[in-house]
């Protein structure tokens, strides 16, 4: 007995039909959820690496550039 072609759903990892990403509506909510959440963290951490960066270039600034 061979087993079919299939996927996992990627919240509850059921298996599905192989052209399906989650096996219910509940699971769709979640994975949207999930990948708002997701993008909101992205673009938080963009936000603290470029005022870090920013921060870096004003030290070096004030350490190559000293005011008289």
């Amino acid at each position: 007995m061979a087993i079919q072609q299939h996927k996992h759903c990627v919240i509850c990892d059921k298996a599905i039909p192989p052209d399906k990403k989650v096996c219910s509506e509940r699971c769709e909510e979640q994975l949207n959820a999930k990948l708002k959440k997701n993008k909101r963290w992205s673009s938080l951490y963009t936000a603290f690496y470029i005022i870090f960066i920013g921060f870096v270039i004003y030290i070096l600034i004030q350490i190559f550039l000293p005011t008289k």
